[in-house]
């Protein structure tokens, strides 16, 4: 009788042990994604990238030659050094 009665309150320990870690990942899981929220248009901003807007009917400078797919400003482009093309 005994027993069943301990065997209840494990499964409830363990049950609340489960609970404790699933919010643990979860807080992790949120403290990353919003963490990491104002950097996720790093990777294709072309000032981010080492690169140099310029108007649409400019040319690129020496030492960025390369036009590239990077994003800029309306009515602009990106111009970079890739590939180790220009200075």
């Amino acid at each position: 009788m005994f027993n069943k009665k301990r065997q209840g309150v494990e499964l409830s320990v363990n049950t609340m042990i489960i609970i404790v870690l699933a919010l643990l990942v979860l807080a992790v899981m949120v403290y990353l994604v919003f963490n990491g929220a104002g950097t996720w248009n790093k990777g294709t901003n072309c000032l981010n990238q080492g690169g140099t807007c310029v108007g649409l009917t400019d040319t690129c400078p020496t030492n960025k030659p390369v036009p590239s797919a990077y994003s800029c400003s309306t009515n602009q482009k990106c111009c970079a050094n890739i590939g180790g093309l220009g200075g």
